[in-house]
């Protein structure tokens, strides 16, 4: 916790916003990656640090091109964070300043607001997804007996202890920017980040424009921004509701009981009609007939963009309307471009649909939010 001078710290400048005088705790908790996949490189350099030659031997085969299935069945298989990595291997004792030079910075996560300006211009929104995945772990290489841990996200761990423990504003949470030596003295509020979007991820500027929007899971979270929007709209009599354009939302989820998000608000926008089409895909259903031959298939936010085909060609092509896609970008978003492009050859009869999508995206008329 003492104070230190860190100008002497090899490529410290690698980090965003560091304050000149800070200590280890802060620098480590703050600004290092500790969670993340130790690299093969990050391997092949502790391993100069161990006083064991076995121990040195192991890290650089698993840091070689030969050591492949090892850092697969270790690194990969396990997910040691580098502490866990340094409990592995004892006699590894690297220096302070050449560990920190070597380690990754702590990237931001970013989360898309689900409130509108509307209803307050100093209070947002978030949706996030609390992260805790079960993974099988070995307290030493020598035992190697394999227990099962949690393996909490760092960020939705974060957020949720704001909100559960600390009501959101009882007890300050440092943030990364800011100065962390002489803190502000007032304790009743914490710091967050906040990054303008490039993306385009509004509302048309002309509210008569049709809007289609693809978000499963938590990538709803800024079409509930838009709903909200438009319902105040509404409400507060800055339109009328014939002014406004179609809206059609595709939603997935798993279960439609258990993580259908924000199901009452979304059916409370299609009674008070600020949405016009609601089309929610489960991909895990629950069979109660106990009758295999009957069991529905899973379905996805693609397939129920194919079942209303004409009805994205008419508004797409012939109404001018936008379309959002926010969520995954892995899978999700891939099989959504790809299913959008055969709905354009098929109901076109052109094999150019992917220059449409291009052309739609530079004239912002396609919109991408995803994450990785």
């Amino acid at each position: 916790n003492n104070i230190n001078n860190i100008n002497n710290i090899n490529n410290i400048n690698k980090f965003d916003c560091l304050p000149i005088r800070s200590t280890i705790r802060i620098i480590f908790t703050k600004l290092c990656d500790l969670i993340s996949l130790p690299s093969k490189s990050l391997l092949r350099i502790l391993a100069e640090y161990c006083s064991n030659d076995i121990e040195k031997q192991t890290l650089i085969h698993w840091s070689s091109l030969n050591g492949r299935e090892e850092y697969k069945s270790f690194i990969e298989k396990y997910q040691p964070s580098i502490v866990e990595l340094l409990d592995w291997f004892p006699s590894c004792s690297p220096s302070i300043d050449h560990l920190i030079d070597c380690l990754p910075q702590l990237q931001p996560r970013y989360y898309s607001i689900c409130s509108s300006p509307l209803e307050s211009k100093n209070i947002i929104a978030i949706t996030f997804t609390i992260v805790k995945n079960r993974i099988l772990s070995i307290d030493n290489l020598q035992n190697k007996n394999e227990i099962e841990k949690i393996k909490y996200g760092l960020c939705s761990n974060w957020l949720t202890h704001i909100c559960q423990n600390n009501n959101f504003i009882e007890k300050r949470i440092d943030c990364i920017y800011g100065d962390w030596i002489n803190q502000n003295q007032n304790q009743n509020q914490f710091k967050l980040a906040i990054k303008h979007a490039t993306n385009s991820m509004h509302l048309p500027q002309n509210i008569n424009t049709p809007i289609i929007m693809v978000g499963p899971g938590t990538g709803i979270a800024p079409f509930i921004g838009f709903l909200r929007h438009r319902t105040l709209l509404i409400y507060q009599n800055q339109i009328n509701i014939t002014q406004l354009g179609q809206s059609i939302l595709f939603y997935g989820c798993r279960y439609e009981n258990h993580d259908f998000l924000f199901k009452q608000e979304i059916e409370n926008s299609l009674l008070n009609q600020s949405l016009s089409q609601l089309h929610v895909a489960f991909s895990r259903l629950i069979n109660n007939n106990n009758n295999n031959n009957n069991q529905q298939s899973p379905q996805y936010v693609q397939h129920k963009l194919l079942e209303n085909a004409k009805l994205i060609k008419q508004l797409m092509i012939e109404q001018n309307a936008h379309f959002y896609i926010c969520g995954d970008a892995r899978n999700m978003t891939k099989e959504v471009l790809s299913t959008i492009t055969t709905i354009l050859n098929e109901q076109l009869q052109i094999e150019n649909g992917q220059q449409l999508i291009a052309q739609w995206t530079k004239a912002g008329r396609l919109v991408i939010d995803v994450w990785y």
